[in-house]
Order: structure tokens, then sequence, then C-alpha cells
């Protein structure tokens, strides 16, 4: 789809940002549900548009790249309708992509997109489209912040080489920022080695990859934690929050909240010491796994549990669990030796339990168990950072 991207690239554009917001607004593109950030998209400022693909000659036709079986298909249609229709002076139009046009008169830009590209919310960047059928394919927009940025012109960053050293430097930064796939940092230091080669300066040493962390602020029901950039976040998961891994599903955190008028707690310590906390955690965790599946069996075990004073002054637990579960194939066979339970899975639970504004609050980690070891550094730094603040009416 080399000729799809290039039309794409071409349509960027940066308008000046109206002084004022427009008096009426066009009719609301998000539902009732959606989340304060995806409201906050719900300004005049931010319309998609259809339009057709501009007109850029021979290259129309490799546009329809975007889904190579769809042309094979409409080739094959072809065939059989003029086979049928026995007139060969007709002509089928070449098939072609249309685009729509993303207008963001809040932020300040513009571009056009193929309409079939879907949108993903909750990417790290402003804004976030992609195939639908070939997920390495998509375009995003970044910007630089208000308050740390004063660029007047492009050429602020200097020649356009320069401009491009500085792009692929942010490029690697980011992919080695990610130690959640291990096989990025094997590419990235082949690259890296490449890099520098050419370069020819010994000198030049790249950062470890570490993990960068966002900040993820709840003044509403009072509660603050880091999660790692990478992680999206899952609506309708059942939990306050849901953050997981977009690569290792089994990894993730969500935050549980006790009902604000069922629970009078005032202290963590109500819950007893921190060992009977774990088996109440424990518990909680064993009955949420409950299975109507014959031949489910699970093994747990606590393997910590602890209390420590933060920096806010609150009292914290933090609990760590270890659940296997077993299951069998053919739980129905006659034969013992045939109902053989086998490993379903087995993962490492990591809890903080604090209390504020009279509720329960539990941060809760999952990872698989033979991932732990690699991610327990950055998991811990997640533990660490989970607070309980005064609920803002």
């Amino acid at each position: 789809m080399a000729a799809a991207p290039a039309a794409v690239v071409g349509s960027l554009r940066v308008p000046r940002p109206p002084a004022k917001r427009p008096s009426s607004a066009p009719p609301p593109l998000l539902s009732p549900s959606a989340s304060l950030t995806d409201k906050r998209r719900n300004f005049p400022g931010h319309q998609s548009r259809l339009n057709s693909a501009p007109d850029i000659g021979p290259l129309s036709l490799s546009l329809s790249r975007i889904v190579p079986r769809r042309n094979i298909v409409t080739s094959l249609l072809s065939s059989s309708i003029l086979s049928k229709l026995g007139s060969p002076e007709v002509t089928l139009a070449e098939p072609s992509v249309r685009f729509r046009e993303h207008i963001d008169t809040f932020d300040g830009y513009t571009f056009l997109y193929p309409q079939n590209w879907i949108q993903v919310r909750g990417a790290g960047a402003d804004i976030f489209f992609r195939d639908p059928f070939v997920l390495d394919e998509n375009l995003s927009v970044e910007l630089s912040s208000p308050s740390s940025s004063r660029y007047k012109s492009v050429e602020d960053l200097g020649p356009p080489q320069l401009a491009a050293e500085k792009v692929l430097k942010q490029y690697l930064t980011e992919f080695m920022s990610t130690r959640l796939v291990p096989r990025r940092n094997i590419v990235t230091s082949l690259l890296s080695s490449s890099i520098l080669s050419k370069l020819g300066s010994p000198e030049v040493t790249l950062a470890e990859p570490s993990v960068r962390f966002r900040e993820h602020i709840d003044t509403f029901d009072g509660y603050t934690f880091l999660y790692p950039q990478n992680w999206i976040q899952v609506r309708g998961a059942g939990a306050d929050i849901f953050f997981r891994d977009p690569f290792v599903l089994d990894e993730n955190l969500s935050v549980e909240l006790s009902s604000p008028s069922s629970s009078r707690y005032k202290s963590v310590e109500d819950l007893g010491p921190p060992q009977l906390a774990a088996e109440k955690v424990l518990k909680q965790y064993l009955t949420e796994f409950m299975s109507t599946r014959l031949g489910v069996r699970r093994e747990s075990n606590i393997l910590s549990a602890s209390s420590r004073v933060a920096d806010d002054g609150r009292v914290y637990y933090q609990v760590e669990v270890n659940i296997k579960s077993y299951a069998s194939n053919n739980e129905l066979a006659v034969m013992p030796q045939d109902r053989i339970q086998r490993l379903e899975w087995d993962r490492r639970y990591l809890s903080v339990l604090g209390v504020e504004n009279n509720r329960l609050y539990e941060l809760r980690l999952q990872s698989p168990e033979n991932m732990f070891a690699e991610e327990e550094k950055d998991l811990r730094r997640v533990m660490d950072s989970f607070r309980v603040l005064k609920a803002v009416d």
C-alpha cells in the first residue's frame, strides 16, 4: 500500500486554530458512556467527513492494495458480468480507495485517511487510525506539550536531515522502552549496532531499555497509580478501571472499590493483620474463579503479606498470591487414567489495599508466572505508586 500512505502524508495540514469555538456544534460523535477523554473530542473541532480519492493519476489503482483480496473478487466478478453481458466494449472503473477527512480545530490539524480504517482510542497518541485487516498499518498524530515547547516554524528543528535523525532517535527510544516484548530489544540492538558502525562514533552509547509510565488520577473516586504507557484501557471489564498489556493478554491491572453505602472503613487495619487480610483476598480470588466445568481444580497459596506506611502517611497492605488451575479434557472418561488433569494456567496476583473516604480500595495486578521474573520490577513500581485520595464531589 505504497500510494495510500503517500496520499495520507501529503494531506496533512496544520491550520491556525480559531480564537473561539463555533457556537453551533455538529451532532455528538460519541456515545453517552464515552470517557472524559473521549468527551473532550466532542467539540465542533473534531470531525470526519467522506472524501473521494484525490486525483493522483496512475497511482489510483495501487491504492486498492489495502485489502488485496477484494481486487481478486472484483476482477472475477467483473469477468463474470462481462461474459454474461457479451459486451466487450463495456469496461469497469478501476478500484480506488475513498478517503475521509479528519479535522481537529481544537488542537489544530487536518489530514485524509482511508475510509475503511478504524479509530483506536487509548493508543497513547492524540489520534490513531489503523487498517482493520493489516494491523501493522496505521497512522497517528503526536503533539508537543504547549507548556514546554515554543516552536515558531518547523525549521526550528534544523535542516531536514537533522530533523530526520531526531525522528529516528525518537522511534528507537520508543521501541527500546518496551521490555514487555523482548524480541524488540534484539531487533533494536542489531539496528543500533548497524547505525553506530556506519556513523563511526564509538563514543555514542544508547540508553538501556526501560519502561515508561503514565499516571492515572481519579479525583472523583479518590485514587491514583502509575501504569506502563503502552498498556491500553479496556472498558466494560467490570472493575472501576482496567488496563492490560496489548501483547500479553494475561498481564493486566484493575482497581476495585467497596460500596460507599455499605462500608465504613476507617483504616486498612480494620481488615485485621496483613496475614488475615491476605486470606480474605485469596478467598475472594478463588470465589471469582469458581468454575462449573467438571474436573477443574485450583491450587493456591499466599506468598507474602506485609504492611507499609507510604509518603502520604497512610497504611497500605500488600498481598502476593499464586493460583494454578488444572483441568481435564476428558473428564467423562470411564477409566481414571483417561481423566488426567493438566495445568491450564499459572498466575501471580499482587494486591495493594488502602482505605480512604470510608471505602476499601484494592489495586490488583495479574501476571503469568513464567513472565513474572522479567516484569517484576515494573509491576512492583506500579504497586508502590498506588495512593488513595480524598474524593472530590
